[in-house]
């Protein structure tokens, strides 16, 4: 078995904020789901495998794609996502959009 340090930092209870939506585009689906951590945001998109950092401000599009970027997604692939989360943080819940 392997020996590893492991610390726990605290247990944070917090109000949880998350917006999901489903984005199709290019013949391809992506489940995004935005959200904050106590040190900022994050995207998943699990359906791709993908969890990145991300601004704590949605509407942060440029920091978003370059995070997106990062794990490997096309620029304009994160530039897309990036902007549909800006647009999400704006809209209520079950609203079709079209961006």
């Amino acid at each position: 078995m392997m020996v590893m340090d492991v610390v726990k930092l605290g247990r944070h209870r917090a109000k949880v904020d998350l917006d999901e939506l489903s984005l199709n585009f290019d013949g391809l689906n992506y489940l995004v789901i935005y959200g904050s951590h106590v040190n900022g945001g994050f995207i998943a998109i699990p359906n791709v495998g993908l969890c990145v950092e991300a601004s704590g401000d949605p509407s942060d599009t440029f920091y978003n794609s370059e995070k997106l970027q990062v794990t490997g997604l096309s620029k304009d692939h994160a530039d897309t996502i990036a902007h549909a989360i800006k647009v999400l943080a704006d809209v209520s819940a079950n609203e079709k959009l079209w961006v």
